[in-house]
């Protein structure tokens, strides 16, 4: 019996559930007709977003540089123990991208800063970029180094195998062929700042072991110290020599053809949905309100 009373009850809310819907049906259709419309002009006027991206493999520091100068445990001595560690300067490398000393000295000076903070849209006809604003007065004069970095972050991503040493780049924006620069730019500028820093080591290093000979008086240290000397030649010899110092392109950036987002579609059918969702607690919450005041008359009566 009282499974039975259960039933009905069930029966019935879900009865009153869908009249008081349907008694709303225009409210509904009303509300989520806007949602979609809104959905729709929304995605309009997102702009196109194209994604270049690269695959890098990072050069083996200690095959190129350790095992092929023969490099003694003495070289620790000198401060040299960073060139015999590959996995470590690639991981570097890639600490050092992202971070904002490398933002404002090696990426930064090297683009428009407008493209960067202040680019609406892109015309494919005529490779032109739109900005936000006048260009008298930009809205990149309105932002800090530090905001634009935090754009500069959201259109950089870097996803590395550390197994295989593969590493993958992307770079986003509403132009295709500035996508494609400045990953072409932050890749090279980091292998060229990596290499900087490694010849600084070398040079301070064969600075240092020079000093050293001249102090000492035991020729088997002599000897030891100008062999070391001739490795860290070698290795500014071979800094200079290696274009790809820390990561190899095993596909360069290119221009993409199509877009990567937004998904206008997706955009559109889930504010829809929304406006459907959100129309139907509207409608009941009118119902069961309205429903309340009529009872409230009518005991008052």
């Amino acid at each position: 019996m009282n499974n039975e009373n259960i039933y009905n009850s069930d029966e019935i809310n879900l009865n009153d559930i869908f009249l008081a819907l349907w008694s709303k049906k225009f409210l509904i259709i009303f509300l989520t007709t806007i949602a979609a419309i809104t959905s729709v002009f929304y995605s309009l006027s997102i702009p196109n977003i194209y994604t270049s991206s690269a695959l890098l493999v990072s050069t083996d520091a200690e095959d190129s540089l350790g095992a092929k100068l023969g490099l003694s445990p003495l070289a620790g001595l000198a401060g040299l123990n960073s060139f015999q560690k590959s996995g470590g300067k690639a991981q570097e490398a890639i600490e050092r991208m992202k971070s904002y000393d490398f933002f404002v000295d090696e990426f930064l000076p090297y683009i428009k800063f407008e493209d960067l903070v202040s680019a609406r849209s892109w015309t494919q006809s005529t490779n032109t970029i739109i900005y936000n604003d006048d260009v008298t007065d930009p809205l990149a004069v309105k932002l800090s180094n530090q905001q634009a970095y935090e754009i500069y972050k959201g259109m950089l991503y870097i996803s590395e195998d550390r197994k295989s040493l593969f590493m993958t780049m992307r770079i986003e924006h509403i132009s295709p062929f500035i996508a494609q620069q400045w990953l072409e730019l932050i890749i090279r500028n980091i292998n060229n700042h990596m290499r900087d820093l490694d010849k600084i080591v070398a040079q301070n290093s064969i600075d240092f072991l020079n000093i050293s000979a001249q102090e000492t008086q035991l020729s088997e240290i002599k000897g030891a110290i100008y062999k070391l000397i001739e490795n860290q030649i070698q290795v500014l010899t071979l800094a200079e020599a290696n274009k790809d110092y820390v990561f190899k392109p095993v596909s360069s950036p290119i221009v993409p053809e199509r877009k990567s987002g937004p998904s206008r579609a997706s955009i559109c059918i889930s504010g829809t949905l929304f406006g459907f969702i959100i129309s139907l607690f509207i409608s009941l919450i009118l119902h069961y309100r309205n429903s309340l005041i009529f009872k409230d008359i009518k005991s008052n009566a």
